[in-house]
């Protein structure tokens, strides 16, 4: 189908209409808008949190966490050998024994047939003893009677040899008769004499049996008294490994028994840290041949149990140190917990607890954020407005708060400075900075 020419003129005059009022519209907008103001170039100021610097003498805390023990906890052991006839009702994990109470006996039957066995022997020694002192008596009074006999036998022969030499009186079987007499007085005499030599051994060998017998009596007492077994002092089972009717030997281990009265931490601490900042008497090595550690002071320290931290603190003493630990060079400080009234309750052994052991004050230091120390291990200032870096000496670090020294010096941080608290993003020396409210 061919398109006629009014046709053709009528679209393109449609097309040429609708530019002309588009080209119009532009023209009118453009005459209308404003120019852009041009502002001056200005430098953003950062606003920053800060402290002011106060120098002080501040004391540091060596921190550190440990479970509450008993100061003691013995092995109650056998002492004798034997069978358990009687345990203690309460002897169970956990249940608390009073002092002296008994808490098991082992069977004295056999140590009673000794004990009569031992002190009828001695009843036998006692009563030798005495014949021997009845004989001794005896002897002496036949000796003075032998000892007389002997010196007439003996001037008797005398006088016979006399008689038959000088005189011709008498035979010679006389003389023979009469030496008789006197050899076998003599014999008699030295057989009694003899005798009485003996008796004084044969007494000390009487006593050193009765002794012997005596010590082993007094050994089967002891024994029969270490067949009750008490309890030392006011317990608690830990553990109990015996049961009624079991046979035990010595040594035997029984009962572990502690001591919850007395309770203590046994603190681990950085041994630098101990050797710097716990508070010693005198010297921090001791003199002594061990090279250990010196005497600690008494000092007092506050107790926190993460059971609960609102439950307050509670107090202890700083006692010993009480070993060091190669793998991770720590001290243990052992701190006694002393109980009172104003304590919310008693720690009990088990307890895990947070410690703070004071040392001396260290002059001229502040506290300040960890934050606010920078990879260099300096800090920032704002000095007249803008920012400032200066040295600082670490005395010390607890937790996030560092302990540093202030110096007079103009490059180290000074008393009475503005200290920038938080980390910097990009900071650069002479910044405007101002104060964030």
């Amino acid at each position: 189908m061919s398109i006629t020419k009014p046709f053709m003129f009528l679209r393109l005059a449609i097309v040429f209409l609708v530019l002309g009022f588009g080209f119009g519209v532009f023209i009118l907008l453009s005459s209308n808008r404003e120019a852009p103001s041009r502002s001056e170039d200005r430098e953003s100021i950062r606003s920053v949190k800060v402290k002011i610097v106060e120098a002080s003498d501040n004391i540091i805390f060596l921190e550190g966490h440990a479970t509450v023990r008993p100061s003691e906890v013995i092995q109650i052991a056998s002492e004798v050998p034997g069978k358990i006839i009687f345990l203690n009702p309460l002897l169970e994990d956990g249940k608390i024994i009073p002092q002296n109470e008994i808490l098991l006996k082992i069977d004295p039957q056999d140590l009673h047939i000794e004990k009569i066995r031992i002190e009828e022997e001695i009843k036998r020694i006692v009563a030798e003893k005495k014949l021997l002192d009845s004989n001794e008596v005896q002897a002496k009074e036949i000796s003075e009677s032998q000892y007389r006999a002997l010196g007439i036998a003996d001037k008797e022969l005398k006088r016979r040899i006399k008689l038959h030499e000088e005189a011709k009186v008498g035979t010679l079987r006389e003389v023979e008769v009469a030496e008789m007499s006197f050899l076998t007085t003599q014999q008699e005499w030295i057989k009694t004499d003899n005798y009485l030599k003996r008796i004084p051994v044969e007494r000390e060998s009487l006593q050193a049996q009765e002794e012997i017998l005596k010590a082993q009596l007094q050994k089967v007492n002891l024994d029969l008294e270490r067949c009750v077994i008490r309890a030392p002092f006011k317990g608690r089972v830990v553990s109990n490994f015996v049961e009624n009717n079991q046979l035990v030997a010595v040594n035997q281990v029984l009962i572990n028994f502690a001591n919850d009265q007395q309770r203590e931490l046994s603190v681990p601490l950085n041994g630098t840290e101990v050797a710097n900042w716990m508070p010693f008497v005198g010297e921090k090595v001791s003199q002594n041949e061990n090279g250990w550690f010196g005497q600690l002071e008494q000092v007092g320290v506050d107790i926190f149990w993460l059971g609960d931290v609102s439950k307050g603190t509670w107090k202890g003493t700083l006692s010993h140190l009480d070993n060091f630990n190669e793998e991770n060079r720590t001290v243990g400080a052992v701190i006694e917990i002393k109980d009172s009234e104003e304590d919310p309750f008693s720690l009990i052994p088990g307890m895990f607890c947070s410690v703070k052991i004071p040392s001396e004050a260290v002059p001229n230091t502040v506290w300040i954020p960890r934050a606010a120390i920078n990879t260099e291990e300096n800090v920032y200032i704002i000095e007249n407005g803008i920012l400032a870096e200066k040295n600082v000496q670490v005395i010390y670090n607890m937790n996030n708060q560092v302990l540093v020294a202030l110096n007079e010096d103009e490059a180290s941080l000074s008393d009475g400075q503005i200290l920038i608290t938080e980390k910097l993003q990009s900071p650069v020396n002479g910044m405007k900075l101002k104060i964030k409210e």
